[in-house]
């Protein structure tokens, strides 16, 4: 399980995009594109699954075409259906990169004006990523406040990250 982790607008969505060769993740520019952890892994048909508080209230649902399940998934990842209590998200997707074992974890960006945003992350390091690409973008690299998080919640575990640098 590998997160991907980075401030908001670092890229980790178009990251994430590029290794699935697909527009999968919705990309924009404004602040809590992603404001849940969604782990992708492999699946020979679209699939999301969608679980609440204590894995209660889990649905399933099937997606014939990549735009239906891109549609679906950011109306979860945007938090657009609140009002259905999800936790977190997975997503079965049919890539040969994933079909190598490989599983991804998408995260909010940190140094949001929602701390929760940053909890969402923390949570999704502690307790599903085996490694971590750290994301940082050449337009301000590693700015304090993430250079921060870092050391808050990744500096037991360096030795298992990659550094990515984006938008060069």
């Amino acid at each position: 399980n590998m997160a991907v982790i980075g401030e908001f607008s670092s890229g980790k969505s178009s990251f994430i995009n590029a290794l699935l060769r697909d527009n999968l993740l919705e990309t924009d520019v404004i602040q809590g594109t992603t404001v849940a952890s969604t782990l992708i892994g492999y699946s020979p048909k679209k699939v999301l699954l969608t679980s609440g508080e204590g894995g209660r209230g889990k649905k399933t649902r099937t997606l014939e075409s990549s735009a239906a399940l891109a549609k679906l998934l950011q109306m979860y990842t945007s938090g657009e259906n609140k009002e259905e209590n999800t936790q977190y998200l997975e997503v079965g997707y049919p890539s040969d990169f994933l079909q190598q074992g490989i599983c991804i974890i998408d995260t909010p960006g940190t140094n949001s004006l929602e701390q929760w945003h940053e909890d969402v992350t923390k949570q999704a390091i502690r307790e599903r990523a085996d490694a971590c690409i750290i994301l940082t973008s050449a337009e301000k690299p590693f700015p304090e406040s993430f250079c921060r998080f870092l050391e808050d919640n990744l500096q037991d575990v360096l030795q298992t990250c990659v550094f990515v640098i984006t938008k060069i």
